[in-house]
């Protein structure tokens, strides 16, 4: 389904009022983007390679969020070095622009699973739209693994000590490692975190998420005690 860009304000705005936190004016929240299918729309794609180095497939990054690997398979992310037929997707037009506009080139972050190597890309792909969007922040952090994204957020929540972090993401594993984290680290109880949901560069849903204590692991025991 086709969203225009009035219906993506309509519901992002429904979403964060009914939760109270809002992107306001005044500037006291943070943003922070994941950047394929949720502010782009590319022609990269993931390739699936064997262990010489052979095409067995390729994904897109939606697909790449769900795929499980096969035994003898790996990927090659080298179509992702560079922002390969980009088009923003309403999102960008209609909430990162205003938020950057608003409150300026500090007030987001962009979190992007790729490379190093494609950060001045992506930069380079919002100074090029109109009106253009000036970033500060962009972090590739190389890797899928979701931690790694969690470390980048609590380093978002030290460095800027927002009263509300939103974070907007395509990758169902990256929303649950944020989503535990939230719950469960105490860098997380000042400010109110609120994750969205996009799909195929479409807003899905807003939550906000509450913490709720440190997670208690239990011992283990010894078998051989009786």
């Amino acid at each position: 389904m086709r969203i225009t860009v009035g219906q993506l304000r309509a519901l992002i705005r429904e979403a964060v009022q009914e939760m109270n936190p809002e992107l306001r004016p005044d500037c006291d929240t943070f943003a922070v983007f994941d950047f394929d299918e949720t502010l782009a729309l590319t022609d990269s794609k993931i390739l699936v390679v064997d262990d010489d180095g052979n095409e067995i497939k390729s994904l897109t990054p939606s697909e790449y969020a769900v795929y499980m690997a096969e035994p003898g398979e790996n990927f090659d992310f080298s179509e992702f070095d560079i922002v390969k037929g980009g088009k923003a997707t309403p999102l960008a037009k209609a909430v990162l622009a205003r938020h950057v506009a608003q409150c300026g080139a500090g007030a987001a972050a962009i979190l992007t699973a790729r490379d190093v190597a494609a950060e001045e890309p992506i930069r380079q792909f919002f100074a090029s739209m109109n009106p253009k969007i000036a970033i500060q922040t962009i972090d590739a952090v190389g890797t899928s693994n979701p931690q790694a994204k969690v470390n980048k957020i609590i380093g978002y929540i030290n460095s800027y000590n927002p009263k509300v972090l939103h974070f907007f993401e395509d990758s169902p594993k990256n929303l649950e490692a944020v989503r535990q984290a939230a719950k469960t680290n105490p860098v997380f109880q000042s400010p109110t975190i609120v994750l969205h949901t996009m799909k195929d560069g479409v807003y899905v849903r807003g939550e906000e998420v509450e913490y709720e204590g440190p997670s208690v692991t239990t011992a283990p025991q010894d078998s051989n005690h009786i």
